[in-house]
């Protein structure tokens, strides 16, 4: 029943909430992918880290549309109705843009959330560091497109069932 309330997501972004959001859904296998409209230029600094471009972002749709399909994404709970809990890898830093959004916005977060690199640090003390790419890479998970949110997310589930093993 734990599963049907999972969310595994990462937002990249250059200002604020405004630039790429994805997610899955755990039960069935469901993503969520949207880049906003940021509504003024990508800082080059930015283009070169993500490879995503104004053209690629000029008809996304807005924070508030952006903000609005996420929430209606996530849902609530099928077994309980309450909120869905929402897998982050540095998870205060990604909530942190949901949460100045939906002030922005007038919309309501309140999905709890757990944070899989503080999990990283307590389960794996001994790693150099505990960023995605490494924690992959201890957990022999393969190369991924870092700094794109889907394959992020999708990395992360991943991580967060071999976490779940040991």
């Amino acid at each position: 029943a734990i599963l049907q309330g999972i969310v595994y997501f990462f937002i990249k972004s250059i200002i604020f909430f405004k630039h790429s959001l994805c997610c899955f859904k755990i039960g069935h296998i469901c993503t969520f992918n949207t880049f906003v409209n940021p509504e003024q230029p990508i800082p080059e600094e930015i283009v070169k880290l993500t490879g995503i471009t104004d053209d690629m972002v000029k008809d996304a749709p807005s924070e508030a549309q952006a903000l609005k399909a996420f929430f209606d994404f996530v849902g609530k709970r099928s077994d309980t109705g309450g909120e869905v809990l929402l897998i982050a890898h540095n998870a205060d830093f990604d909530t942190g843009f949901i949460r100045a959004a939906s002030v922005r916005q007038g919309m309501e977060f309140k999905n709890p959330y757990l944070d899989t690199l503080a999990l990283a640090r307590f389960l794996l003390p001994d790693l150099k560091n505990h960023k995605l790419d490494t924690v992959a890479g201890h957990y022999n998970l393969g190369d991924f497109n870092h700094h794109r949110a889907c394959d992020d997310a999708a990395m992360l589930a991943a991580i967060y069932f071999c976490m779940l093993r040991d």
